[in-house]
């Protein structure tokens, strides 16, 4: 998906008017008219400009994933109501609007965890374009990742391979990025582990993985070191409670197919699990933890959101009291 969005800001021009030419905008905090500004803007130096809007669809999903306790129902209810209507308002106001949009913006709206019957992607398709990028089977990405590196001039063990799939997963926008570095630091030598261990950073899914694992052990410092790492290379609080949730999400699902007796391989399929890094992270970690004790965690991520949201506290104490608190669970 970054590939493609990458490809998109390669027709800005010169890498010099890309970033002046784009903008990134979080849905929580978009308005439609303010929307309607960034789109009309003229490109500067260039014949396009491209707009981006993340996590339109997936911010409502936050909301509505799992049926959350009673208690928190009626805490967080009216502020649920309230995000999903102006979502709803600015994917109409959008569809009524978009004759004003001039030809020369691009507008994308970017969603990595959309479920199909979303009834806002119903609406999104009705008057957009809408791409999916699946993401490869692991030995498709192993392949990818030798073909890659071929192309660059450099070649890469099996070993740091499996290192580079364990840290990055299925992101080829960061893959491609990475094997550029390594390439250049390894200067035509084989790529081996050591060499990703000391070049490559961890991604934000490992260490959402990295995270969970501390909150199990009751670690809750390394699981605050983990997720401040996250905010500290720039990924947004609403962004790692999303992710948090997702994988409770997924635990959740993960136990229920384990007790239908569903294979490794089904397992994968139906939580659209493609890296069998990530699917055997989850399973261990579904291994030790209750159905209760997960949806105690959603009903926290969803407690710490509400927080954010209503100013009762700030996103960073949000996140290391929601992080603490599950630590002691």
């Amino acid at each position: 998906m970054k590939v493609a969005v990458n490809k998109l800001r390669a027709e800005l021009g010169p890498e010099d008017t890309r970033d002046i030419n784009t903008t990134t905008l979080q849905s929580t905090e978009l308005t439609p008219s303010s929307l309607l500004y960034h789109c009309t803007f003229t490109p500067f130096l260039s014949e396009r400009r491209l707009v981006i809007v993340q996590g339109l669809i997936s911010m409502i999903r936050l909301k509505r994933d799992t049926s959350p306790s009673k208690s928190l129902r009626s805490k967080t209810k009216s502020s649920a109501r309230i995000e999903n209507k102006n979502s709803e308002t600015l994917l109409d106001f959008i569809r009524e609007h978009k004759t004003e949009i001039p030809e020369t913006t691009d507008l994308v709206f970017l969603e990595t965890d959309v479920i199909p019957n979303n009834p806002n992607l119903r609406n999104l398709i009705s008057f957009a374009e809408v791409q999916e990028f699946r993401p490869l089977s692991d030995q498709a990405l192993r392949n990818w990742i030798t073909s890659r590196t071929k192309s660059l001039g450099s070649s890469i063990t099996q070993s740091a391979t499996k290192r580079l799939i364990d840290l990055i997963g299925n992101d080829l926008w960061t893959q491609e990025n990475e094997l550029e570095k390594l390439s250049l630091y390894c200067d035509q030598k084989i790529i081996d582990d050591p060499d990703v261990q000391l070049v490559v950073g961890p991604n934000p899914h490992t260490t959402i993985f990295a995270a969970i694992d501390a909150i199990l052990v009751g670690n809750s410092a390394r699981a605050i070191t983990s997720i401040n790492n996250l905010l500290e290379t720039g990924s947004a609080t609403s962004y790692i409670l999303v992710m948090l949730n997702r994988q409770v999400r997924l635990l959740l699902l993960a136990q229920e197919f384990v007790n239908d007796g569903a294979s490794f391989k089904e397992i994968g399929q139906k939580l659209n699990l493609h890296s069998d890094f990530a699917l055997t992270k989850t399973l261990q970690q579904a291994k030790t933890i209750t159905p209760e004790q997960l949806r105690t965690f959603h009903t926290a991520i969803l407690s710490t959101d509400y927080s954010i949201k209503s100013g009762t506290m700030t996103e960073r104490l949000a996140i290391e009291v929601l992080i603490t608190t599950l630590s002691i669970q």
